[in-house]
């Protein structure tokens, strides 16, 4: 029993490698074989070519649309690190994708204690975003921003997309003093938002900026992103 799992395994991979090498050649959204085309390309059973998709998705290298087929697929890398702001717009813009926001809620309320850890305490304007890359909900995104950091936030937030943006209005530079990313299973109201499986695994990155030259404190962010539409790809200075 044994040997014929670990025979049927090691097709599964072959099919898997053949498959994946064909997608790397083909552009995003070009349609794959499907599985009865599988099953007569490779001899193998329906079962194999199954479980050969079902792994090629679990990797994100594909995308399966219901009644429509396997479709190539590809994430988009998004840099974490480096000298410049944590805004979204800009990090996704830099990708080669088109981002956009919305602002969900501004509400008081204190932050956690990583921001407090970072900024020192204070922060109580929060301001809940939903963040699109080529209109597809990918980011749920939350800010406290620091008291004087901008003029009447909750009109500011929905006059500008990008924080950051509006921070550059205001004639404000940023400096992040904090940056972290990390996987995260999460919570229920980032996966409706984002329309994902409860508890679903997530990126998770964390940022606090200061003003330039005068260290004031100006916010802190975290995001939680979607693993099959972004990948994260770390970006250190010289």
């Amino acid at each position: 029993m044994t040997v014929a799992v670990d025979a049927t395994r090691r097709r599964r991979d072959e099919v898997v490698d053949a498959l994946a090498g064909q997608a790397a050649a083909l552009r995003v959204g070009t349609r794959l074989p499907s599985e009865a085309q599988i099953m007569r390309q490779f001899a193998v059973s329906r079962s194999v070519a199954r479980a050969a998709i079902e792994q090629l998705e679990s990797c994100y290298l594909v995308r399966r649309v219901q009644g429509m087929g396997t479709y190539v697929h590809r994430r988009l890398d998004v840099p974490v690190g480096g000298d410049g702001p944590p805004s979204f717009h800009r990090v996704i813009a830099a990708a080669g994708a088109h981002a956009r926001t919305v602002v969900v809620a501004t509400r008081a309320e204190p932050a956690p204690d990583a921001a407090s850890a970072a900024l020192g305490r204070g922060l109580t304007c929060k301001a809940e975003r939903l963040g699109f890359v080529d209109d597809e909900p990918t980011s749920a995104l939350e800010h406290w921003l620091y008291p004087g950091a901008l003029p009447e936030p909750a009109v500011a937030l929905r006059a500008y997309e990008s924080v950051h943006d509006g921070l550059d209005a205001a004639g404000v530079a940023a400096r992040c003093v904090l940056r972290r990313a990390t996987t995260d299973s999460a919570p229920g109201w980032v996966c409706h938002r984002l329309e994902l499986p409860a508890r679903s695994e997530t990126w998770l990155t964390e940022a606090a900026c200061v003003e330039t030259g005068t260290g004031r404190p100006l916010y802190y962010a975290r995001a939680w992103s979607r693993m099959d539409r972004v990948r994260l790809v770390l970006a250190t200075g010289e």
